[in-house]
């Protein structure tokens, strides 16, 4: 697939892709045990780690034109975070974000992951798009009901019980789902 460089904007925010320069300030926000509460991995422990993190996202955007991208405030450029999309060993597409701690509660994750989820299934024609959180990730689950995930089944990921949040691309007018993708 080809490499898309894109650049997604929201009127507060900006993603755009990852780069190894930016492993200090995305480890503000991966090395934060209380952000990282929920993650598979766990928080990161240098910055050495995120660097690692990055190659691995560099790779996946070359391989699917998309990853997690760095999320940026607009208004100073400051990183608060990462959210994009991911390909799972499964198959299925995962959309993914995280925000620094000072950064909770500003309604930045909903937007930067909405954005995600329109891109999913305008552009990239994705048919289903899921999230899987852990039942106790009260944050996530809000996040996701509030981009228009529903609740899916219950399964184990990487050995930890989750729900497998999802959204459908949506019906065009003849009742056909608009995207084709299931990448």
């Amino acid at each position: 697939m080809p490499e898309r460089r894109l650049e997604l904007n929201t009127p507060r925010l900006t993603m755009r892709p990852i780069i190894p320069a930016d492993a200090v300030a995305l480890f503000e926000t991966l090395g934060d045990p209380h952000v990282m509460r929920f993650s598979v991995a766990g928080a990161h422990q240098s910055v050495a780690d995120t660097a690692g993190w990055i190659e691995h996202g560099i790779r996946h955007q070359s391989a699917h034109g998309f990853a997690m991208y760095a999320v940026l405030r607009r208004c100073d450029g400051d990183i608060v975070g990462q959210c994009g999309l991911e390909v799972l060993a499964d198959g299925r597409t995962e959309i993914g974000y995280r925000l620094r701690r000072d950064q909770w509660g500003r309604g930045y994750a909903a937007e930067a992951a909405k954005a995600w989820l329109d891109y999913g299934f305008s552009t990239l024609r994705l048919s289903r798009i899921v999230a899987m959180i852990e039942p106790g990730n009260r944050r996530s689950i809000r996040v996701a009901e509030k981009i228009g995930m529903q609740a899916g089944a219950s399964e184990t990921f990487h050995g930890i019980p989750v729900i497998a949040y999802f959204a459908e691309a949506p019906a065009t007018p003849d009742g056909a789902r608009s995207a084709i993708r299931t990448e």
